[in-house]
Protein backbone atom coordinates (compact mmCIF):
# COMPACT_ATOMS: atom_id res chain seq x y z
CA UNK A 1 0.00 0.00 0.00
CA UNK A 2 2.86 2.35 1.16
CA UNK A 3 4.36 1.58 -2.48
CA UNK A 4 1.14 2.85 -4.33
CA UNK A 5 0.42 5.91 -1.49
CA UNK A 6 3.96 6.85 -2.77
CA UNK A 7 3.37 6.58 -7.01
CA UNK A 8 0.24 9.17 -6.34
CA UNK A 9 0.94 12.16 -8.69
CA UNK A 10 0.73 14.89 -5.52
CA UNK A 11 1.49 17.61 -7.45
CA UNK A 12 -1.34 17.00 -10.24
CA UNK A 13 -3.88 16.18 -7.16
CA UNK A 14 -2.90 19.47 -5.28
CA UNK A 15 -3.11 21.48 -8.46
CA UNK A 16 -6.68 20.05 -9.58
CA UNK A 17 -7.63 20.74 -5.61
CA UNK A 18 -6.33 24.06 -5.45
CA UNK A 19 -8.25 24.88 -9.06
CA UNK A 20 -11.52 23.72 -7.21
CA UNK A 21 -10.91 26.50 -4.33
CA UNK A 22 -12.67 29.88 -4.39
CA UNK A 23 -9.34 31.31 -3.06
CA UNK A 24 -6.57 28.66 -2.79
CA UNK A 25 -3.30 30.06 -1.40
CA UNK A 26 0.29 28.84 -0.59
CA UNK A 27 -1.15 28.38 2.90
CA UNK A 28 -3.72 25.61 1.11
CA UNK A 29 -0.63 23.96 -0.94
CA UNK A 30 1.66 23.45 1.80
CA UNK A 31 -1.48 21.95 3.94
CA UNK A 32 -2.07 19.34 0.91
CA UNK A 33 1.47 18.25 1.19
CA UNK A 34 1.64 18.52 5.04
CA UNK A 35 -1.24 16.40 5.36
CA UNK A 36 0.26 13.83 2.54
CA UNK A 37 2.93 13.19 4.36
CA UNK A 38 1.44 12.99 7.44
CA UNK A 39 -0.18 9.79 5.98
CA UNK A 40 2.97 8.74 3.75
CA UNK A 41 4.18 8.11 7.57
CA UNK A 42 1.99 6.90 9.63
CA UNK A 43 1.95 4.23 6.37
CA UNK A 44 5.61 3.77 6.68
CA UNK A 45 4.88 3.04 9.95
CA UNK A 46 2.52 0.56 9.97
CA UNK A 47 0.90 2.45 12.29
CA UNK A 48 -2.13 0.83 14.14
CA UNK A 49 -6.31 2.10 13.58
CA UNK A 50 -6.13 4.35 16.43
CA UNK A 51 -3.21 6.69 15.49
CA UNK A 52 -5.15 7.12 11.64
CA UNK A 53 -8.68 7.50 13.58
CA UNK A 54 -6.32 10.51 15.62
CA UNK A 55 -4.96 12.16 12.51
CA UNK A 56 -8.31 12.10 10.61
CA UNK A 57 -9.85 13.76 13.99
CA UNK A 58 -6.78 16.14 14.03
CA UNK A 59 -7.16 16.47 10.18
CA UNK A 60 -10.91 17.97 10.18
CA UNK A 61 -10.18 20.29 13.11
CA UNK A 62 -7.52 22.15 10.90
CA UNK A 63 -9.13 21.96 8.23
CA UNK A 64 -12.96 21.94 9.00
CA UNK A 65 -13.46 23.44 12.84
CA UNK A 66 -11.08 26.22 12.73
CA UNK A 67 -11.54 27.31 8.98
CA UNK A 68 -14.80 27.14 9.82
CA UNK A 69 -15.21 29.54 12.38
CA UNK A 70 -13.10 31.94 10.24
CA UNK A 71 -15.02 31.21 7.43
CA UNK A 72 -17.96 33.73 6.23
CA UNK A 73 -19.88 30.79 4.84
CA UNK A 74 -19.66 29.13 8.26
CA UNK A 75 -18.61 25.63 9.17
CA UNK A 76 -21.81 23.72 6.91
CA UNK A 77 -20.23 25.02 3.57
CA UNK A 78 -16.52 24.54 5.19
CA UNK A 79 -17.86 20.92 5.85
CA UNK A 80 -19.53 20.23 2.33
CA UNK A 81 -16.69 21.60 0.45
CA UNK A 82 -13.95 19.49 2.63
CA UNK A 83 -16.40 16.58 1.87
CA UNK A 84 -16.05 17.51 -1.99
CA UNK A 85 -12.07 17.74 -1.73
CA UNK A 86 -11.86 14.08 0.18
CA UNK A 87 -14.00 12.77 -2.48
CA UNK A 88 -11.85 13.85 -4.97
CA UNK A 89 -8.75 12.71 -3.56
CA UNK A 90 -10.15 8.67 -3.15
CA UNK A 91 -11.32 8.71 -6.08
CA UNK A 92 -7.67 9.72 -7.78
CA UNK A 93 -6.73 6.55 -9.55
CA UNK A 94 -3.03 5.35 -9.61
CA UNK A 95 -0.88 4.94 -12.72
CA UNK A 96 -2.23 2.39 -15.18
CA UNK A 97 0.63 0.08 -14.39
CA UNK A 98 -0.80 -0.22 -10.04
CA UNK A 99 -4.45 -1.19 -11.45
CA UNK A 100 -5.78 -4.43 -11.27
CA UNK A 101 -7.09 -5.53 -13.87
Amino acid sequence: MLEDWRNVDLNSITKQTLYTMEDSRDEHRKLIIQLYQEFDHLLEEQSPIESYIEWLDTMVDRCVVKVGKLERKGQPWVLQHFTCLCEQLANTEPPVSHRQL
